[in-house]
């Protein structure tokens, strides 16, 4: 499937305010707080997809593996990091947050080479904003010559993560990287 720019951008427009919110939700409320709506978001994606193998003349929008992948990856982001490494889980949702939707939306708007991984196209411009954001998320945790260590780590994640499964490795690769730091 997929998706034209402007689809895009609601698309990871979501993404960004979702972890932005279970972020909040950990600092705020708690592991069982973040571990609720990781279900809920669970059981929802699962439910349009059922939805739609049930009726496909609903005209529902195909559930991508990402965002299984997503809700999962936050779910076990919780129950690893949180509550012993609070900064551990903020890193990895901020991650999760920004990196991600900058590397898709540069990498669609931006007229740089591509090269393929694993059948999928990934271009050079939205690799570099990857690079660039997750930079600056790992700055105030972890300082800047560890932050641009991290940020490496996170972009070959994203690059070569395949199909939507970023959104489960990208927060736990994250989060593992501030623990050990």
């Amino acid at each position: 499937m997929s998706l034209s720019l402007t689809q895009q951008r609601v698309r990871k427009t979501v993404h960004l305010v979702l972890a932005l919110l279970m972020a909040a939700a950990g600092i705020m409320v708690g592991k069982e707080a973040v571990l609720l709506v990781g279900m809920g978001l669970l059981v929802a994606f699962m439910g349009a997809k059922l939805v739609r193998v049930l009726s496909p003349s609903l005209h529902i929008h195909a559930i991508s593996h990402g965002a299984f992948f997503y809700a999962i990856g936050v779910l076990l982001t919780a129950l690893v990091f949180l509550p012993a490494s609070l900064e551990a889980f903020v890193a990895g949702l901020l991650v999760l947050a920004l990196a991600d939707p900058a590397a898709c939306l540069i990498g669609m708007s931006w007229r740089t080479r591509t090269y393929r991984v694993f059948g999928e196209t990934r271009s050079y411009g939205g690799s570099f904003a990857c690079l660039l954001v997750s930079t600056l998320v790992f700055l105030p945790f972890v300082g800047l010559p560890f932050a641009t260590v991290g940020a490496l780590l996170v972009t070959m994640v994203e690059a070569y993560a395949p199909q939507g499964s970023d959104n489960l490795l990208l927060p736990l690769v994250a989060a593992f990287f501030v623990a050990v730091v």
